[in-house]
This record gives structure tokens, C-alpha cells and sequence, in this order.
């Protein structure tokens, strides 16, 4: 692809490394690349930490009144957010390795969508940041990297495992994932598991929890259900076990984390919900049932896979963890 034709977003800190961030601006500028965001490497504003750039939305953000302030650092920010889904990639600068929280998500935001990320290598190597150092490709300079970027050979990392990054990036950076991603929700899932040690022998398969629900059809599923805004992946686990069974338990292995299949009865086009399923150990089998479920049985996996209907995602969480050695 002609440098002419490439286009590039920026990120990194533009508060701490102004001088940076221009220089590469400037940089792709000068052979030919299309930046589109940020416009400008020029501060004009400030305001609570956040900075705010000749060229953005809204570039004399410290001028308004605190009743618009956050939406209006949500406006700038999504601006920024949409450059990079429209990029070929992402270039961060990050002088010394230093990689903040919100780097790093709109570095989840870049993967989440497919597009590539690229840092210097002696910028990544110095970073403690473990996204950049898992997942940032690393280039000896913009030159180099203008000059071989082949947008079909980029490395990319999978839609599924990359969003789930991208939810707890938002965490990090007190980001409202659903907010930033559109139609985009979290379900957690969960396996419960029967650890009571003196009810098994060894290598025996554990029992594990399924709940009956009109919410699929009458079908049997596993307990689980939307992560609430601002709520951690193991509190919302928990949450749900505790709700849903009113049992208490421990949170074991991650199973598995998956698009929802389409035939599963919530499914609708244009949404976007992840599963994120994981072992909950429980010693009790006392389960008090809420609303959303009318029956329950303990069966160990393999006969629950052979003997019930099964709702698709539930089904596929179950076959996971059937296969772990007991």
C-alpha cells in the first residue's frame, strides 16, 4: 500500500509528551500518511487531567460549564475512539515505556476492532505495561514502518478474546464499556461446581448446577447474567451465584469466553453480547431458586450433555468444562 494512502491514529499521553507526540505526527505527515486524530499536537486547554488539542470537537474544553464538562470529554474522546476504527493503525508513543490506563484501553479499543498496533520496540520492551508487551507489534521507526506496513499481513489479534481485553481496560480506566461500545454487553457464566471433597471419590467428575428457566424456552441453562455498569468480572460472578441459588461460593477456572451463538433464543442481529463463563465452587447443594428459574438439578457434566435439552450457550460451556481432566 502506497504511504499515501495509509491513515494512522495517535495515542499516548498527550500531557506528559506534547514534544513526542508532534514529532511523530509530523512524521507520518511527511511521508505521506493521513493522521486522523489527532489533528493537532497543540494544547490548547486543560482541565482535570484531561487535555484538550487544537483540531478537537471541543478545543477550549476548560471554558465550559461543569454541567457539560463530562459530556463534552466524552464527545472529544469518542472522536478519538472512531479515528482508530477508521485507521489501518494504531501508533502509540510511549517515551520511557510509560503507557497510562487510557493508552491502554484505546489499545484494547484498536484489537477489539481489528486494527493493528504499532510502537517503537525500544518503547515497548521498557514498558510494565502487559498489554503493550503482549500484544504491540514493534517497528525500529515510522520510516520503517510506513515503508513495510502490508495492511493483509498485520498482526491482529481474535475479535472474542480481544474485546474481553477491552472490558477490563475499561475497568481500568473508568471507561463505560457499553457506552463506548455501542450495542455491546458482558454476560458472565458461570459452572457451578459441587466441591464438597467427602461426597466423591478420587477422580470422580464433580456435580455440577443446572437451572431450568422460562427465560430459554424451558430449556435447562447455567446461571449467569449481564455484567452491571462499573461492576468487576468476579463480583459479577458472585453476584449472580448468590442471586440466582443464594449459594456462596469461590471462583475457580476461566472456562471460556465466546460470542453468543445465534440460535440461542436472545440472540438479535445488530447486538453484540460476549460470555464470559467460569468455575464457581460451592459446598452446599441447598439451592433457594429467585424468579428466573423454575427447576434445578446436580448431574455430573457428561450426563447433563447426554440426558438434558440444553440451551446453546449453556451447552457449549458444559461440553469446556467436560473436558477438564477430574
Amino acid at each position: 500500500m502506497l504511504a499515501n494512502h495509509l491513515t494512522v491514529t495517535l495515542s499516548g499521553s498527550y500531557r506528559k509528551f506534547p514534544e513526542q507526540i508532534a514529532r511523530a505526527l509530523q512524521e507520518f505527515q511527511d511521508w505521506g500518511v493521513k493522521v486522523l486524530s489527532p489533528r493537532s499536537a497543540e494544547i490548547i486547554s486543560s482541565v482535570e487531567g484531561f487535555v484538550s488539542l487544537k483540531g478537537d470537537l471541543i478545543s477550549r474544553i476548560s471554558a465550559l460549564s461543569p454541567n457539560y464538562l463530562d459530556q463534552a470529554i466524552r464527545l472529544v474522546e469518542n472522536d478519538h475512539l472512531r479515528a482508530i476504527i477508521q485507521s489501518d493503525f494504531l501508533y502509540l508513543a510511549l517515551p520511557g515505556g510509560y503507557c497510562g490506563a487510557a493508552t491502554a484501553f484505546e489499545t484494547g479499543w484498536a484489537l477489539a476492532h481489528q486494527v493493528p498496533v504499532y510502537s517503537r520496540i525500544e518503547e515497548i520492551q521498557a514498558s510494565k505495561e502487559p498489554i503493550v508487551r503482549a500484544y504491540v507489534n514493534p517497528t525500529v521507526g515510522i520510516e520503517q514502518l510506513v515503508n513495510t506496513f502490508d495492511p493483509q499481513q498485520a498482526p491482529r489479534l481474535d475479535s472474542v478474546s480481544a474485546r474481553v481485553l477491552l472490558y477490563n481496560l475499561a475497568e481500568r480506566a473508568a471507561v463505560d464499556y457499553t457506552t463506548a461500545t455501542g450495542n455491546a454487553t458482558i454476560a458472565v457464566g458461570t459452572i457451578i461446581v459441587d466441591d464438597s471433597n467427602k461426597r466423591y471419590r478420587k477422580n470422580q467428575p464433580r456435580d455440577i448446577l443446572l437451572v431450568q428457566t422460562h427465560k430459554w424456552g424451558n430449556r435447562f441453562s447455567i446461571v449467569g447474567g449481564k455484567v452491571q455498569k462499573g461492576e468487576k468480572l468476579p463480583t459479577a460472578l458472585l453476584r449472580e451465584v448468590k442471586e440466582e441459588t443464594a449459594l456462596e461460593g469461590s471462583i475457580g477456572k476461566l472456562l471460556c469466553a465466546f460470542d453468543e451463538v445465534p440460535q440461542g433464543g436472545y440472540y438479535l442481529p445488530g447486538m453484540q453480547r460476549i460470555f464470559i463463563d467460569r468455575v464457581v465452587k460451592v459446598r452446599s447443594r441447598s439451592v433457594t431458586l429467585n424468579e428466573e428459574a423454575e427447576n434445578y438439578l446436580w448431574l455430573p457434566p457428561l450426563v447433563a450433555l447426554r440426558e438434558l435439552e440444553i440451551e446453546p450457550n449453556a451447552r457449549r460451556t458444559v461440553e469446556e468444562y467436560a473436558q477438564i481432566p477430574f
